[in-house]
């Protein structure tokens, strides 16, 4: 009785999981939906055994403890303290997100991670769908899902919507993998609909780390099994890409919006005057000015993350987030090959992606970031030779931390 009671609990857990992600999309206000949601879900999970913190990971921990301290020092020195202490606890939160993404994984394992990705999905194509149409002018207050005449969907920068998407593209082609054949045309759907979004966007990073993730994607992926249909799956796909751009490009508006958004910017300028102006600060200030200071610093937004993290957390600050970032792209590499699970070749690609964005946009507080930065650190059993169907015997999972 106690058992199936139990059960009963965590279904309904796994289902308010599945909400707080397909209310992932709706970021048209802080905070939004998803933050009450998983700071609900953490508690309960914490309170009733539904995400487990497994100590084999404390040398990983360990960085996340050095990554807070070097927010809080440097946010002793803030000019404007009640800035700092909103946007530390912003990131404290998207800190405790990943390692929430982990807990849950450690406890469910692979039906956790289906239900996470159920609900992106579904935010994904909903913010997708409305960001099209209302683009081609097919629903009314269209204008309220557009920002300077390009896609947002339910977000209120095109920089992001457009990025939210990739993850799920790459998503879709793990499950044409592993999906039986009837419901690979609702995958192939979910891919056109996702690259729609992107190039609707009209965000040149979006587009460019798009390209990039695809490309690392396959690349991972045939690097752990080389496979013929693959190649064929690969070559399919970017024909019908390219037909569907240059279909898409014969339409006048969106040729005028392509050869704009092409053109070099005038705010690049301004773009890259403060960026040189960040450098100097962070270079003069090894402890850095405090979270959440760069817009008061400098008056404008750093649209560089490495900048604004240096400037803000100062040296140390800098080293530990690249850290961070780059043992997780290993530990996915790593995991991709010894398990043949191309789940971790999604997040390599997508963490690769939002590298590239990095440079240009501030993507510290993005939500999906940490979400994705979390797979690498996925070790549930569940995952270990799921995708590519080889024998699995008396395998054995051992953490090693970092």
């Amino acid at each position: 009785m106690k058992k199936q009671q139990s059960s009963n609990r965590g279904s309904f857990f796994l289902m308010s999981l599945w909400m707080v992600m397909a209310a992932s999309g709706i970021v048209i206000f802080e905070p939004a939906p998803i933050d009450l949601g998983i700071t609900f879900l953490f508690i309960v999970g914490i309170l009733f055994a539904r995400i487990s913190i497994r100590n084999s990971l404390s040398s990983l921990y360990m960085l996340l403890f050095a990554l807070i301290i070097t927010n809080l020092i440097p946010l002793l020195m803030a000019g404007d303290k009640i800035i700092g202490i909103k946007y530390f606890a912003v990131t404290l939160y998207l800190m405790l997100s990943w390692l929430f993404f982990i807990g849950l994984v450690n406890v469910y394992g692979e039906k956790a991670i289906k239900v996470i990705f159920s609900g992106y999905t579904f935010a994904a194509l909903l913010s997708a769908i409305l960001g099209i149409l209302a683009y081609l002018s097919l629903i009314p207050s269209g204008d309220m899902f557009l920002k300077y005449g390009r896609a947002t969907g339910l977000f209120k920068d095109p920089n992001v919507y457009g990025p939210f998407m990739i993850p799920i593209v790459l998503y879709a082609l793990v499950k044409l993998e592993d999906t039986k054949k009837s419901y690979k045309f609702w995958w192939i759907w979910v891919i056109i609909l996702a690259s729609f979004a992107i190039l609707l966007s009209y965000s040149r990073a979006a587009w460019g780390s798009y390209v990039a993730a695809l490309i690392v994607y396959s690349f991972i992926r045939f690097w752990m099994k080389p496979n013929i249909k693959l190649i064929i799956s690969v070559i399919v796909m970017g024909g019908v890409i390219a037909i569907g751009l240059m279909y898409l490009l014969s339409i006048p508006q969106i040729q005028k919006d392509m050869a704009s958004r092409f053109a070099y910017q005038e705010y690049d300028n301004d773009r890259f005057a403060h960026q040189d102006e960040a450098l100097n600060i962070a270079l003069g200030h090894p402890l850095g000015k405090g979270p959440g200071q760069s817009e008061l610093v400098l008056n404008y937004a750093t649209h560089n993350s490495y900048l604004r993290v240096w400037l803000e957390n100062g040296y140390f600050g800098l080293l530990f987030y690249l850290s961070l970032i780059i043992f997780s792209i290993f530990r996915g590499i790593r995991y991709a090959l010894k398990t043949k699970n191309s789940l971790y070749a999604l997040a390599v690609a997508s963490i690769v992606a939002v590298v590239i964005n990095s440079f240009v946009v501030d993507v510290v507080h993005w939500r999906h970031f940490w979400l994705v930065l979390s797979i690498p650190w996925f070790a549930h059993p569940s995952l270990f030779n799921k995708v590519i169907n080889e024998p699995v015997n008396k395998l054995t999972i051992k953490e090693t931390g970092i």
